[in-house]
């Protein structure tokens, strides 16, 4: 942000917390010490575990914890001086006090706010009260335009909430056309900003997950398969009867979705496929199964996928070469494999501006870094 990196990272002297660089070694310096002290085991503290970083507009909105008031949002101008508190949503430190429990620790314990999300230089985010129960929240990074957007159900929330199972993704938002889309007690919500401008989208979608934005739509897994949505109820509609890995599978691998300018892809299941790569313009007619990699039944199981212009990268296995690199071109019509190397299972691609980089092994070198380039092979 601002031509300075910001991360979350430790030392014996001051645990987890907020750091910068501009690239030098002397440009790498700890921004504040929020939770001060060295990390200590029991009770959990002096690491004030920093995430969710945002850049908004330029400023620096994050998520930290410290003794006297849990985990909250805060805000930096990269200065130990301008590193604050935004507003203590939850009073106080944000779990129960009773002396005869076992010691809980104030940063691990606490709710913690997440999902933060920048719209029109404000951050929405969620946080957990016990008065109105996980909700969306928005800040401007003053006390006073810290607010409640909406109490979405009224009062807390219920002993067993919606949810989307143990091992399921994490809810997501999708950001279309100055709308914020997303999820509150298993329906799909929008929001303008406004209390007013808060509804609910449509009903009978089932849980949304992998919520996706795309072109002029939020995509999602929903109930029966893929939906998209224009948020209205006559535009959210089934595009394709899919089955979603919204559990743990065997391999630990769950379903994912990427969108682009193009279209959305994702991977999902039919009992004459299995799991392989698929592609959606937001359309029935154009929500269609990329390739069968491994033809039949068994999974290719793809992953780490990854949209430059308009090429998704991805990995998969086509049982012939392992898990290699593969790469969809035009609105994922055209599919090829890229690689051929002797250990690329574990890989997550990185993207750059023109680039993509990923770990990969062959008998020549070991496991190393790799890069491809488009037109320029590897």
């Amino acid at each position: 942000m601002n031509g300075t990196l910001y991360f979350a990272a430790s030392d014996s002297q001051h645990g987890n917390e907020l750091w910068k660089t501009d690239g030098t070694e002397a440009g790498t310096i700890l921004v504040k010490d929020i939770d001060p002290g060295p990390q200590l085991s029991l009770p959990f503290r002096g690491s004030s575990l920093p995430s969710s970083l945002t850049d908004v507009n330029g400023k620096l909105f994050f998520v930290a914890c410290d003794q006297e008031h849990g985990n909250e949002l805060w805000t930096s101008d990269g200065t130990e001086g301008g590193t604050r508190l935004v507003k203590d949503v939850l009073p106080g430190p944000g779990i129960p006090t009773d002396p005869t429990s076992f010691p809980r620790s104030v940063c691990l314990d606490s709710p913690r706010p997440d999902l933060l999300t920048p719209l029109n230089g404000i951050v929405y985010f969620f946080h957990d009260l016990p008065e109105s129960g996980r909700e969306l929240w928005r800040s401007d990074g003053t006390v006073e335009g810290t607010y409640l957007v909406k109490d979405t159900h009224a009062g807390p929330d219920p002993p067993f909430s919606p949810s989307p199972g143990a091992g399921a993704p994490a809810p997501r938002t999708a950001v279309v056309k100055g709308t914020l889309f997303f999820e509150s007690r298993g329906e799909l919500w929008k929001t303008d900003g406004t209390a007013e401008g808060t509804v609910r989208v449509a009903s009978g979608v089932g849980f949304p997950y992998l919520l996706t934005a795309s072109r002029d739509f939020a995509f999602f897994a929903g109930t029966g398969g893929l939906w998209r949505s224009d948020g209205t109820a006559a535009g959210t509609i089934l595009l394709k009867p899919l089955t979603f890995a919204l559990s743990v599978r065997f391999d630990n691998r769950l379903s994912d979705m990427r969108g682009s300018d193009s279209g959305v892809f994702f991977d999902a299941f039919t009992p004459e496929t299995g799991y392989e790569p698929w592609f959606s313009d937001g359309t029935a007619d154009g929500t269609r199964l990329i390739e069968d990699i491994r033809p039949g039944s068994p999974d290719s199981d793809p992953r780490s996928a990854v949209w430059l212009g308009s090429s998704v990268y991805f990995f998969a296995n086509d049982a012939d070469h392992g898990w290699e690199l593969w790469r969809a071109r035009d609105k994922a019509a055209e599919v090829h494999r890229l690689t051929d190397l002797m250990n690329t299972s574990e890989s997550t691609v990185g993207l750059g501006p023109d680039m993509i980089a990923f770990s990969g092994g062959d008998g020549d070198h070991g496991q190393e870094l790799w890069g491809f380039r488009p037109g320029a092979g590897r």
